[in-house]
């Protein structure tokens, strides 16, 4: 006597299962969507830098500012063509966006520091008898844009790290 043997029968009513193509033609789409994003949120940005008024507390504070609030959506799209990338094999892809997630690292650090320099400024602006909810708004600003640019000075290293580790081949999927 052997092994009991199981019969399955195919059911002919049930969906044929998704194909192989699927989850790549999804993972495609998602870091075309996710990399335009980037691009259209990554406009807003730079148009708050020109004309550049450095050497101006004012102008320096304010930009930063609303840079580090116009972060997440560049953040997303790049995370989602990065994943995107990763998913497909896609080694130059990954390749062009450790070299941004590189540069943007750089750049949010340096973003951080211009902060920095100015917050004193701002803050001696306070003791210039600021009204009571200009001054709260203030200091909403500054400790928002703190942790923003830290959050997304964060990601952003995080993301340079990944995206080398894969391109090294020493990312093992789990």
């Amino acid at each position: 006597m052997g092994a009991p043997h199981v019969v399955i029968q195919a059911d002919r009513k049930a969906l044929n299962p998704i194909t192989s193509s699927a989850p790549k033609t999804a993972w495609k789409a998602l870091g075309r969507v996710g990399l335009i994003l980037a691009a259209i949120a990554s406009v807003d940005i730079v148009l708050r830098w020109f004309p550049t008024a450095f050497r101006s507390p004012e102008w320096e504070f304010g930009t930063v500012a609303m840079t580090f609030a116009s972060l997440p959506v560049v953040t997303v799209g790049l995370v989602a063509g990065l994943a995107s990338g990763m998913a497909r094999g896609e080694r130059g892809g990954v390749a062009v966006l450790a070299a941004i997630f590189c540069a943007m690292s750089v750049a949010l650090i340096a973003c951080l520091l211009l902060f920095g320099s100015d917050v004193p400024v701002a803050l001696s602006a306070l003791k210039n008898n600021m009204p009571v909810e200009a001054a709260r708004e203030l200091k909403r600003t500054i400790a928002r844009s703190v942790v923003m640019g830290v959050g997304f000075a964060v990601i952003y290293v995080y993301g340079s790290v990944v995206s080398v580790r894969y391109l090294l081949r020493r990312i093992k999927d789990a």
